[in-house]
């Protein structure tokens, strides 16, 4: 009778197996470089957590792991609850093993959906007090051993995002590495989800103070992103940058035309700006500084901002070159529209993108004729922006080629229009002899699921329905990736979108009528109120 083998035969013996394998005779050189591809690859959660796993395969790979320093360079702390302290994934052993490598730091302690993120402003009084609400709560031990943690190893930081809906936190984090250069800083990224705006005061007071940030020096800094966090404008050397983005600031913290004017300046390669909300205060007392053109702006979002600041933004900021170009809420009337569309098509006819979220023009015809004016366009996307489907219906009258190059066309939530509009549409530009458009989406309520929750059905050049996600960004986005490489099979594309085509429908308001199967959008409910209107409403009050 044999034996039963004792547990170092067992090693030996797959050793022995394992030693035939091709990955065990592969150099540590190439099985570094391979270990670092697994890392490094599209996932930044993985980016993380991916080290620890391809160190637990075995020996060789924990040995080969833990002295490649590449591997180790993302720091990530994850969210913090009021029962337990913030979890960090990547503790002191991230940072002793990633040596001199640059180190990417991502600080995520708001645990709150991006609805609430996005869309609940305000919190109910009732939601407060309720004793089961969820609460989120940062322990300031938390905050502190985060900042003892990464303190030593500032100089080495290539890339740091914050992102926390009280802004104490962010303030105990300027505050402590005020005095410490970051020469290596690229992307900086501070975000304080909690919402302001331009009528607001800013909470809590005894933080308006601003602080300069990182000593104001950061010479490699090229990519700066501050919502709702205010620094020492004026002392703060923001210079050579290639993207910005202003958001959400009380009147009393946000950045004085000036400064922003300082921004603009020493950033003559600036290629991307996004303004949204109340990001630059313009005082009509202030002395006003020379114009200063921006000629290499080619991405342009203006998002929730008045009119007062749009007359100076493009009055002292000339951007000729705008390619991309994003407008929200940004004309309270029809009137403001019009006038805004018109700007729009002579300032850049040159236009490839353009994304309208609560732009409610005086007429679909005039919106027709303004298409008319931008011949490049590529992509246009209809956010609550009056009907998309008489802009369709007016696209396929204009006695000129209107937008011929198109090859994307989303209509979002609050569209009236239907799937078979887009059909229609689609056959139209066929006949006319135009770009088949390769991506098309439309919002409709989910009939399958209990509440009707919103989904975006994704269409395919000649208008088939190819799938249905939500309406969240990333996730229609990620389905058009799969479908473009294939990574979907039949079956897939069949349960995504078989509840969108299971229902009958309306013709079409005009050209022919669609082919059965085309899913009906039904009642689409009336457009939330717009920013602006929650804000004139509290302050009302």
């Amino acid at each position: 009778m044999r034996g039963v083998p004792s547990m170092e035969q067992v090693r030996q013996r797959n050793e022995q197996h394992n030693s035939r394998l091709p990955i065990c005779s592969t150099p540590n050189e190439i099985l570094s470089e391979i270990l670092d591809h697994a890392v490094h690859a599209d996932d930044d959660a993985l980016a993380t957590s991916m080290p620890e796993c391809l160190a637990a395969v075995c020996r060789r790979f924990r040995s080969v792991a833990i002295t490649t320093p590449s591997l180790w360079t993302n720091i990530t702390f994850g969210v913090a609850w009021e029962d337990e302290p913030a979890f960090f994934h990547a503790d002191a052993s991230y940072l002793d093993r990633s040596r001199g490598c640059s180190l990417d730091v991502n600080i995520n302690w708001d645990h709150r959906s991006e609805e609430e993120k996005e869309g609940k402003l305000f919190h109910d009084a009732d939601d407060e007090a309720d004793p089961e609400r969820e609460t989120h709560w940062i322990a300031q031990s938390s905050v502190e051993r985060a900042i003892d943690l990464l303190k030593p190893h500032l100089a080495r930081v290539r890339t740091f995002h914050l992102e926390v809906e009280v802004f104490s936190v962010h303030h105990t984090f300027i505050k402590a590495f005020s005095g410490h250069a970051v020469p290596r800083l690229e992307v900086l990224e501070l975000l304080c989800t909690k919402l302001f705006a331009q009528g607001w005061r800013f909470d809590p007071s005894p933080l308006a103070t601003p602080l300069a940030l990182f000593n104001g020096q950061m010479p490699r800094l090229r990519h700066a992103s501050f919502f709702g966090v205010h620094i020492d404008w004026d002392s703060t050397l923001l210079r050579d940058l290639r993207s910005l983005t202003f958001a959400h600031h009380a009147g009393e913290v946000q950045p004085s035309l000036r400064a922003f004017h300082a921004i603009m300046a020493a950033s003559p390669l600036l290629a991307k700006l996004e303004i949204l909300g109340s990001g630059v205060n313009v005082d009509p007392v202030e002395q006003l500084p020379p114009c200063t053109p921006a000629p290499r702006v080619e991405r342009l979002a203006l998002k929730w901002a008045d009119a007062p600041f749009l007359e100076t933004l493009f009055a002292f900021f000339p951007m000729a070159n705008v390619r991309r170009l994003a407008l929200s809420d940004c004309a309270g009337n029809a009137a403001a529209a019009h006038a805004l569309l018109e700007r729009v098509a002579t300032r850049w006819p040159g236009l490839v993108e353009l994304e309208l979220e609560r732009i409610f023009f005086s007429s679909e015809e005039h919106f027709a004729s303004v298409l008319a004016r931008l011949p490049a366009l590529e992509s246009l996307t209809l956010d609550h922006a009056g009907s998309a489907r008489g802009v369709l219906a007016a696209l396929a009258r204009h006695s000129t080629p209107v937008v011929p190059r198109l090859r994307e066309l989303h209509l979002l939530n609050g569209s009236d229009a239907e799937v078979s509009d887009v059909v229609c549409y689609i056959d139209h530009r066929a006949a006319r002899g135009y770009a088949p458009l390769e991506r098309a989406s439309v919002v409709q309520p989910d009939f399958d699921s209990e509440d009707a929750e919103d989904v975006r059905v994704l269409l395919g050049p000649s208008g088939q329905p190819v799938g249905k996600v939500s309406c969240e960004e990333a996730g229609w986005q990620w389905k058009w990736n799969a479908l473009s490489y294939g990574e979907l099979t039949d079956k897939d594309s069949d349960e995504d979108y078989d509840a969108a085509s299971s229902t009958d429908i309306d013709s079409a308001p005009w050209g022919s009528a669609s082919e059965p199967g085309t899913p009906d959008l039904g009642d689409i409910p009336a457009p939330a109120a717009s920013f602006h209107g929650k804000l004139i409403d509290m302050l009302a009050v």
